[in-house]
């Protein structure tokens, strides 16, 4: 199966006004780069099209909306930019709720389920997840996790690249311990720290993908296929979809890289 991911969108009305988090957002240009996105997906067969939250700046409506209209197929989940509650506040600005992956995970074919990572605010500045992972609904077999929060913590590893990192889920431990606790393979797909970033423990792997919104204005095509000795295989292309001054670099991981999954041994590269 072959999907294609975007993140960190950040729309706004004011394409003025300035913001900055590992470098300086470009606003006026990312509805441009989210149509070039789809573009991408399209000459590349991506059979699904996932949107890791943050596609509002503000969780306006009109913002909303506006990163809404080229993906009208897409499945979403919302960020601590979209409001308050992103579910419902993304079902306010006209997305169908089927279209939204929830922890009780739905077939994408090939044997590969898709589930997604709801959350809330509970007060400032401090998010959760809305609730534990439905495992018993994934079963064994390999599932694709759309989430805006890392459910690995990446905190040190950004760090010591000098970079500010954007913070967890409060409950990110009650969330990460179950997904350890199975044999067959997660593939977490992330956004929010506005890096490349990869990472494996055990049956998961974590894939953070850059941000739409500042360098390196990412799009990613993720092939997965299983391979001839009854594991998995993952190749990840980031393509870059502009250029821009940069104050600091957030591509922790190769723009191309494959990863193999092996019952009882794991996530190699």
């Amino acid at each position: 199966m072959i999907l294609g991911v975007l993140t960190d969108l950040h729309v706004v009305q004011d394409d003025g006004r300035r913001a900055a988090w590992h470098n300086e957002y470009d606003f006026a240009g990312v509805r441009g780069r989210i149509e070039r996105g789809f573009e991408l997906f399209a000459r590349e067969g991506v059979e699904t099209a996932l949107l890791l939250g943050d596609l509002a700046h503000d969780g306006d409506l009109a913002s909303l909306r506006d990163a809404l209209a080229p993906s009208v197929d897409a499945l979403v989940v919302g960020g601590n930019h979209d409001g308050a509650r992103p579910t419902e506040r993304l079902a306010e600005a006209g997305l169908v709720r089927p279209r939204l992956p929830g922890w009780r995970a739905r077939s994408a074919g090939g044997g590969v389920g898709i589930a997604g990572l709801r959350v809330l605010r509970r007060a400032r500045g401090s998010w959760a997840a809305t609730r534990p992972p439905a495992l018993a609904t994934w079963g064994e077999r390999t599932v694709l996790l759309a989430s805006h929060f890392p459910v690995l913590s990446r905190a040190d590893h950004v760090r010591d690249q000098r970079l500010p990192y954007a913070g967890d889920l409060v409950n990110r431990a009650r969330l990460e311990a179950p997904l350890a606790a199975r044999r067959a393979p997660t593939v977490v797909l992330c956004g929010h720290l506005h890096v490349r970033d990869s990472f494996a423990t055990g049956a998961v792997l974590q894939l953070a993908c850059g941000a739409l919104i500042e360098p390196p204005f990412e799009a990613t095509i993720l092939r997965i296929e299983p391979d001839r000795c009854g594991g998995l295989r993952l190749e990840r292309s980031a393509y870059e979809l502009g250029r821009a001054p940069e104050r600091r670099n957030p591509r922790l991981a190769p723009a191309d890289e494959t990863w193999r999954f092996t019952r009882g041994r794991g996530w190699r590269t």
